[in-house]
């Protein structure tokens, strides 16, 4: 499972995290808010709204993107990601945190 959420709520989901067994992979976006995982990342700064975090909407719509592409590959085509594996100096926005992985 990956879990992916933002800077807002990053500690809140540690008793979902904690309480897992299965593989896990908790990506959570620096300076982000629950609205910037969505497409008000982008449209929500033409508007002006207040409720977005400072990342880029561009930004962060592609690490979601790249995120979700490489856990696809790996749970579906078996292809490893090093995406998945920590830190990753493409993407230091990203903290994620794992449990359970082989």
């Amino acid at each position: 499972m990956m879990f992916m959420s933002s800077e807002q709520y990053k500690g809140m989901n540690d008793v979902f995290f904690e309480s897992k067994e299965d593989p896990l992979y908790m990506v959570t976006i620096k300076n982000s808010t629950h609205q910037n995982l969505s497409d008000l990342s982008i449209w929500g700064r033409l508007f002006r709204m207040q409720m977005l975090g400072e990342i880029d909407g561009e930004r962060c719509l592609q690490i979601q993107n790249t995120y979700i592409h490489a856990f696809f590959e790996k749970y579906l085509k078996g292809i490893d990601s090093r995406l998945l594996t920590g830190l990753s100096p493409e993407y230091p926005e990203v903290d994620i945190k794992l449990k359970n992985i082989e």
